[in-house]
């Protein structure tokens, strides 16, 4: 299985779980109401709509959904691209070929997508605007079938493993995969790909699913990887790869979907402006013990423990800002905005908000300070923590009587434009192991504050 969502939630090249195929039947509707790169894997989700990446003032949403080819059924992806002005159409790039779900990365450029296909594993630029793939390059041709225990019956065909990504604020990427040999990264820059490097051997022919990567400036990147219940860290840079640091048991994350079928990653990961790693991983324990990382390059590691946590993954997020990382958190008290130290220490603890908090949908940090999404009661809501931490507050969305209402993401884009996506679930009906599904998910951006315009997307179809 793929781990590393949004909920949210994104998030950092790590690739994440198909539990649950989609039988989509895609009613679209777009309506106009009245400095670290942000990072994303592909993920399988119970709607239309998984990951998010922006770039400027434009989003990139992968798009999931079904076919029928008689006598079988096929799984077909997109990424949806579409800017906040109202009235401006949407454009739609197929990824023809993927039998995994794509994963996504943005930069100051474009986008960067990966996958996998019949004939190996590839990655390539997605222009502004949604221009069509580009600088496509083939990675590995070897396929691992992923795990298509669950839905579908067989009929859609197997499903594949796709890779993980990430990209940096030149456009530059790092892409890795597993094949049955072991766990591969490759570095794709302006000057074309780098050699193909082994990190790690995998101990059977079958993929083990779990790893996730980072890029920062001048080539520094990271992998994370689970080895036998063993959470590994190795920094990459270009071509070369360092040796690997063990920093403690695997988080286990967990949570579930419509139909608890979706699992949920156990950890997120940024590399920060020195190139080096923060790691963040749940491990929904009954003490509610979750673990925060720091990995220098020269590999020299500090341990956090953050208490308190319990009972479901998506009430933790992770950044990276000046002054080392930033963690948003929901305890049995409330809302929490805590930033680290890269020694471990806690520099500081902002209350976001009271006892009524359910969920994280995302933290950012920018030079006026740092925002979260937050689930309180019945509404989502932006909270701002400036330098001298002083915190206000922002309503996106309230929930409609009789309706779940989901924080899903928070995405930085630029000049300190915010999304925040949400999304209102209309109808569900579930039986028989599947059901139907309708939703609206609703982007908003925001800058210095304040709502500046808000797009709507359909969502409805049928799972299994």
């Amino acid at each position: 299985m793929n781990k590393g969502a949004c909920l949210v939630v994104s998030r950092c090249g790590r690739r994440r779980p198909w539990r649950l195929v989609l039988r989509a039947t895609t009613a679209i509707a777009l309506v106009a109401p009245t400095g670290a790169t942000a990072t994303t894997g592909g993920f399988a989700t119970d709607h239309v709509y998984g990951s998010a990446a922006v770039t400027g003032a434009q989003i990139a949403l992968v798009e999931s959904y079904r076919t029928s080819n008689s006598p079988t059924e096929s799984h077909r992806y997109a990424v949806r691209v579409f800017g906040r002005a109202p009235g401006v159409s949407a454009a739609t790039v197929g990824v023809s070929e993927a039998q995994s779900v794509p994963s996504l990365a943005a930069s100051a450029h474009g986008w960067v997508v990966g996958w996998q296909g019949p004939s190996g594993v590839f990655s390539a630029n997605l222009a502004l605007n949604g221009g069509g793939l580009s600088d496509v390059v083939q990675h590995d041709t070897t396929v691992l079938l992923g795990d298509n225990s669950a839905g579908g019956g067989g009929s859609a065909g197997p499903l594949v493993e796709g890779p993980a990504i990430a990209a940096d604020d030149t456009g530059d990427r790092l892409v890795a995969w597993e094949d049955s040999t072991g766990l591969y990264v490759q570095y794709v820059g302006a000057e074309g790909a780098k050699s193909v490097q082994r990190v790690a051997p995998v101990p059977s022919g079958l993929a083990t699913n779990n790893f996730s990567v980072s890029l920062g400036r001048g080539q520094a990147g990271w992998i994370t990887w689970d080895d036998k219940g063993v959470l590994y860290a190795t920094a990459i840079s270009g071509q070369s790869v360092g040796p690997s640091v063990a920093l403690g048991p695997t988080p286990d994350g967990g949570g579930t979907g419509l139909g608890g079928l979706i699992q949920v990653p156990g950890w997120q990961q940024r590399t920060d402006a020195a190139g080096d790693l923060w790691v963040l991983g749940s491990y929904l324990s009954n003490v509610g013990d979750e673990q925060l990382w720091h990995v220098t390059r020269g590999g020299r590691r500090s341990t956090t423990t953050i208490g308190g946590v319990t009972e479901s993954w998506g009430k933790l997020a992770l950044s990276v800002g000046t002054e080392g990382a930033v963690v948003a958190y929901v305890d049995k008290r409330g809302a929490w905005l805590s930033t680290f130290k890269p020694d471990g220490s806690r520099a500081r603890r902002v209350r976001l908000a009271g006892r009524g908090s359910m969920s994280v949908g995302g933290v950012a940090s920018d030079v006026t300070g740092t925002w979260a999404l937050i689930n309180v009661g019945r509404a989502c809501v932006l909270s701002h923590v400036d330098t001298r931490d002083h915190a206000r507050s922002l309503t996106i969305a309230r929930q409609a009587h009789g309706r779940e209402l989901r924080c899903d993401q928070l995405v930085e884009g630029a000049n300190g434009l915010l999304l925040a996506l949400t999304r209102n679930i209309l109808s569900t009906e579930s039986g028989g192991g599947g059901g139907d599904f309708s939703s609206m998910l609703t982007g908003s951006w925001v800058s210095s504050g304040r709502i500046v315009s808000r797009r709507i997307l359909h969502e409805s179809g049928s799972y299994e």
